[in-house]
């Protein structure tokens, strides 16, 4: 928080504003993740090439792995403390650098 407390007001404003622009991004998330897992579960089973069964699994992993996420980040903007909020400015980046080095060897070591 400010340590001028004029900006108290605006920065709960904002603060205030983000966690709406997050809670119905995440509840998008969930909608269109559902939407597609739904009709991806209820399609009848078809012969696949062995392409076509890798992009099938790839597809149905980043949907979950999206409502998943989209599940954690509209409870995190329902319910986040303001201390676990202030903790998550300082290592926003660090973590989203992590992810992305994650899903880099991932992918470099998962393909054989």
């Amino acid at each position: 928080m400010d340590a001028n407390p004029q900006n108290d007001g605006a920065s709960r404003f904002e603060r205030l504003a983000w966690r709406v622009f997050e809670g119905f991004g995440s509840l998008l998330g969930i909608f269109c993740s559902v939407g597609v897992l739904y009709v991806r579960y209820t399609e009848p089973a078809r012969q696949q090439s062995w392409s076509e069964r890798i992009a099938s699994a790839i597809s149905w992993e980043f949907f979950v792995a999206l409502f998943i996420a989209s599940c954690v980040g509209f409870i995190w903007a329902v319910a986040a403390p303001r201390w676990l909020e202030k903790l998550s400015g300082k290592t926003s980046l660090r973590v989203i650098i992590l992810l992305l080095l994650w899903i880099v060897v991932g992918t470099l070591l998962g393909v054989r």
